[in-house]
């Protein structure tokens, strides 16, 4: 891979990585709300999201970021062994984060933000707790991910500049 292609895919990872963690960052906002909402409320909210069509918001950007970073972890790319170990740590954070998502999608997403929320009675509230405590661990391993890219942007870069004198 030249350096002006190897320049792009960590460009387009880090741009990913940084879409998915701030629109997180955004829900994590908002969940106290739901926390201390009443069930009207809830279901209202609900019944918004069944006009808008949140379903844009799961395009696999977040995969495709992933997939950036094995590919350049993997390959022989322009980028220097000693960033090479940056981004098996990125691979390993964004992957974890990719895991830890399809388990909230799966137990909380569909039953909290899909339908009616009724049949869960008094276990409402503590299942929005739950999905906030969650998504904090997935911010943080987004950004330690963003850590981890940036540092081999950065150092990418660097040797870019070094290289051209």
């Amino acid at each position: 891979m030249n350096h002006k292609r190897t320049e792009i895919v960590l460009t387009l990872s880090l741009l990913f990585h940084l879409q998915w963690f701030f629109g997180n960052l955004y829900e994590e906002i908002l969940t106290p709300n739901s926390i201390v909402a009443s069930v009207e409320q809830i279901n209202a909210y609900n019944r918004f999201f069944a006009i808008t069509e949140p379903y844009y918001y799961y395009i696999p950007l977040t995969q495709i970021g992933f997939c950036l970073i094995v590919l350049l972890a993997l390959t022989k790319t322009s980028v220097p062994s000693r960033l090479k170990t940056l981004l098996h740590r990125a691979a390993f954070t964004s992957g974890s984060a990719i895991a830890l998502t399809g388990y909230i999608v799966t137990q909380y997403n569909l039953k909290l933000f899909f339908g009616n929320v009724d049949r869960f009675g008094e276990r409402l509230h503590l299942l929005y707790l739950e999905w906030a405590i969650l998504n904090g661990v997935r911010l943080l391993l987004l950004g330690i991910t963003i850590f981890f890219l940036y540092k081999v942007y950065r150092g990418f870069l660097i040797k870019q500049s070094h290289d051209c004198e």
